[in-house]
């Protein structure tokens, strides 16, 4: 059943990516399915950059973060799906500065073989070094022991920021793959869910939420455990979800952390003040300090409802990263 405005099921990421370009013009280049900082091409000044990838339908999710002090590049693939290998290839060939590339993606299936298919291209073509990493931060179906067969979820924004103002500091390949991992494995996420939502291209429901229930574990793309628990408070939600989060970090009084509340949709402005005002007092109580946060809808799953939970482990060098100056359409500043 048709339910959105779109033109045509065969062209909506095109369009939407030909609607960014015009929205976002003092900051991005748009070139097929690469996405880029503005008059990134022409700058041939040697340096290590960034290139990330991700299917679409999670709009705005990172786009509007891509800029000086953030992100370099996003290849984006169709409605939840990756893009293909080719494309990411062709990211790493406009990313290629000479002195090294940070291709970082989430843990799912087809992102992780497009982005290890396209380093091998792009060595095979004389792109040495391209050093890969894969972030998987939800914790809701596997432990820490078990941390490669985690999903990713909204890892990728801060990551992103320290990725980039790493890369714009004239650090070298290695000091940034090192500090690219350090921040995904003190990273920790969660999302709940309490309204379902439809596929763009089919019209299908992706999930089924029942009314007043919630779903804490849902993936990034829909897919939850279909454990349904009665729909509570804000700050009860809060406490089940940040109390999980601690435990997998081993967070403890006097940790600093970075924290991001992600709406997943159509979750109100309203509500995510309440939430993160809830959080904030929750880390409060257990004498943790919340040093950075970034919260607002980014990272969607079309118009479900709900909102995703990040923590962040914070060292003096990330909170410096995430604190650095940027020049995105978002932000210009954490």
């Amino acid at each position: 059943m048709k339910n959105k405005f779109i033109n045509d099921t065969e062209t909506v990421t095109d369009e939407m990516l030909e609607g960014l370009s015009l929205v976002m013009s003092d900051h991005i280049d748009v070139d097929g399915h690469v996405v880029s900082r503005k008059g990134f091409k022409d700058d041939m000044t040697p340096r290590v950059t960034c290139v990330t990838l991700g299917g679409s339908g999670h709009e705005p999710s990172s786009l509007g973060f891509i800029g000086k002090g953030w992100e370099c590049i996003k290849v984006i693939g169709d409605v939840f799906a990756a893009p293909s290998p080719a494309a990411v290839m062709e990211g790493l060939k406009l990313a290629d500065k000479g002195k090294g590339i940070l291709l970082y993606a989430g843990n799912h299936a087809g992102d992780v073989i497009s982005a290890t298919l396209a380093k091998k291209m792009a060595q095979r073509k004389g792109i040495k070094d391209v050093a890969l990493v894969i972030f998987s931060d939800d914790i809701s179906c596997f432990p820490r022991s078990e941390k490669d067969q985690r999903r990713g979820l909204g890892c990728s924004l801060g990551l992103g920021k320290v990725i980039g103002s790493a890369c714009d500091s004239g650090r070298d390949l290695a000091q940034v793959a090192d500090i690219a991992r350090r921040f995904a494995d003190n990273t920790a996420s969660l999302i709940v869910a309490n309204r379902g939502a439809t596929h763009p291209v089919t019209g299908q429901a992706i999930s089924y939420i029942p009314e007043g229930k919630m779903v804490i574990g849902m993936g990034q793309h829909g897919e939850g455990s279909c454990e349904y628990e009665d729909l509570v408070s804000p700050r009860d939600t809060v406490s089940k979800m940040a109390s999980r989060i601690i435990d997998d970090l081993s967070l403890k009084a006097g940790d600093r952390v970075f924290v991001l509340v992600n709406g997943s949709g159509s979750t109100t402005y309203m509500e995510l003040m309440i939430v993160f005002k809830d959080v904030t007092e929750y880390l409060k109580s257990r004498d943790i300090t919340v040093a950075c946060s970034l919260v607002g809808e980014y990272l969607t799953t079309q118009e479900q409802g709900g909102f995703q939970l990040s923590m962040t482990k914070l060292d003096d060098e990330l909170l410096y990263l995430l604190k650095t100056p940027c020049d995105t359409a978002f932000k210009r500043q954490l």
